[in-house]
């Protein structure tokens, strides 16, 4: 059994937690927060008030970076002495430059560092891979959907919290360098310009064409890719439900969450010293970052 930390105390932290919680592979014992109180932890958690605090007291093997990105960077400094293993949540750095940097430091220092691309860890994913890979040629479009209401910040635009996850995918499966006729629209948006839905349109490998709706003004969570080919038959895949349909055949239910998936490959590269998911992905980051910062200026 693995013993981890997570760093972050919000709402998406005790969401983790809960899932580390449910895997018999790892053990919390320790979490990094400035509240007083955390009333969903037992007694046999440390609480430790700053990363500093966590990683000169060498009581964990891996660690679960649950909090804002501009952190990343200075957490991966810090494990890269000791080279002690982290997930990271999306997006890794709120700026390309800084995610290019922690890029480096990882393959420098031969780190397991996975980005929480939740969707590559699903079933799905697989699925669609292997449906663009065998009709590729035949793609007429691809349709993305993924926001909800909410969260509002006031320093960034709601794409880098929506639009990492989808675009991160598509550099699995595509080369995102080559990627023309960028666009964005803005659907709809609140008084404050704070909550806001956006459309992003842009062409990969020249023919394919890929229309992203995403943002924080949703009356309700979405996350759904549908991919129409040519002759209009189409596969959906909904990450919310973890369902794959060809038409409205179900095709695929997930037996594991997105979570337990990330875990147990989390583990699987722990286990066997991998670092190779570790590049594959931050490269996948990086693109979507510089994507992202792209789409921020159209």
């Amino acid at each position: 059994m693995l013993k981890i930390s997570v760093i972050g105390s919000g709402d998406w932290s005790k969401k983790v937690i809960n899932e580390i919680n449910n895997n018999k592979n790892f053990l919390i014992k320790s979490i990094v927060s400035r509240k007083e109180k955390n009333n969903y932890l037992t007694n046999k958690i440390k609480i430790f008030k700053s990363i500093h605090d966590l990683f000169e007291d060498n009581s964990v093997d891996c660690v679960y970076v649950a909090a804002l990105p501009h952190v990343n960077l200075d957490i991966v400094k810090l494990a890269s002495s000791k080279k002690i293993p982290l997930i990271l949540e999306k997006p890794i750095s709120s700026s390309y430059k800084q995610a290019i940097e922690i890029q480096k430091i990882v393959e420098n220092n031969n780190m397991i560092v996975i980005p929480n691309i939740s969707n590559y860890f699903s079933e799905i994913f697989v699925k669609i891979q292997d449906i663009i890979s065998q009709n590729h040629k035949f793609i007429k479009k691809i349709y993305i959907y993924e926001g909800s209401n909410g969260p509002i910040r006031n320093d960034i635009h709601p794409v880098w919290d929506w639009g990492f996850h989808s675009l991160s995918m598509l550099s699995q499966i595509f080369e995102l360098s080559k990627i023309a006729n960028l666009n964005q629209t803005i659907i709809k948006q609140d008084k404050n310009k704070k909550k806001i839905v956006s459309k992003l349109t842009f062409k990969i490998e020249r023919d394919i064409d890929i229309v992203f709706v995403t943002g924080n003004f949703f009356k309700k969570k979405i996350r759904k890719i549908k991919i129409i080919l040519k002759n209009n038959n189409y596969f959906l895949a909904n990450f919310d439900k973890h369902e794959f349909y060809e038409k409205n055949k179900l095709i695929i239910k997930n037996e594991n969450t997105p979570l337990t998936s990330l875990l147990n490959k989390f583990r699987f590269c722990i286990i066997n010293k991998d670092s190779h998911l570790s590049k594959n992905l931050l490269k996948g980051s990086c693109d979507s970052i510089k994507i992202i910062e792209k789409f921020y200026r159209c």
